[in-house]
């Protein structure tokens, strides 16, 4: 596989089986590339820096705070040269996971509960542990990562609206548009 900008074709592997060509993410505007095969291999397209990551089956989140994974049994946080940073036992299958860009917190939506935990990178405790309430009969669908403006966002399964979530207290503001 080939990444090709205005720079010229760089090389991500060498030749391939048609059977294993690995599945590609690309994130903060391309900046990262991330081959997703039997682990992961995580390409820096601005200095061509690669970090592998073996064992990962999920890439959670990649940004220029650091890289969110999960292994069978725990989810990692690292930073980009692979150096684990913080690491948590893997609750449920359907768990997400958010790292601010700034690398200071992580946030967990516990899949079954809706709970939204969020955790301290520093130290790796859990600074909060809420459960929004959504308008009417409306729930906890997807957590969309941080605004511009430093707000983790959530959006509403029925409504599909997006809300800026409170992560101390749980409490949801309706996103201006």
């Amino acid at each position: 596989m080939v990444y090709q900008d205005a720079r010229g074709v760089h090389h991500l592997t060498g030749r391939l089986a048609d059977t294993a060509v690995p599945t590609p993410i690309f994130a903060g505007q391309s900046r990262y590339v991330a081959l997703h095969q039997n682990g992961v291999q995580i390409t820096d397209t601005k200095t061509w820096a690669t970090v592998s990551i073996p064992g990962a089956q999920q890439l959670h989140d990649l940004n220029k705070g650091g890289i969110v994974v999960t292994t069978a049994t725990e989810m990692l946080v690292l930073d980009h040269l692979g150096k684990t940073r913080m690491r948590l036992p893997k609750d449920a299958a359907d768990d997400t996971y958010h790292l601010r860009p700034d690398g200071r917190r992580l946030v967990v939506i516990r899949g079954r509960e809706t709970r939204v935990e969020t955790f301290d990178l520093k130290n790796g405790k859990r600074v909060s542990s809420v459960t929004p309430t959504f308008p009417g009969d409306d729930f906890l669908e997807v957590g969309l990562g941080w605004s511009k403006q430093g707000a983790f966002l959530v959006r509403g399964y029925e409504s599909e609206r997006v809300y800026s979530l409170d992560l101390a207290t749980g409490k949801l503001r309706r996103r201006d548009r």
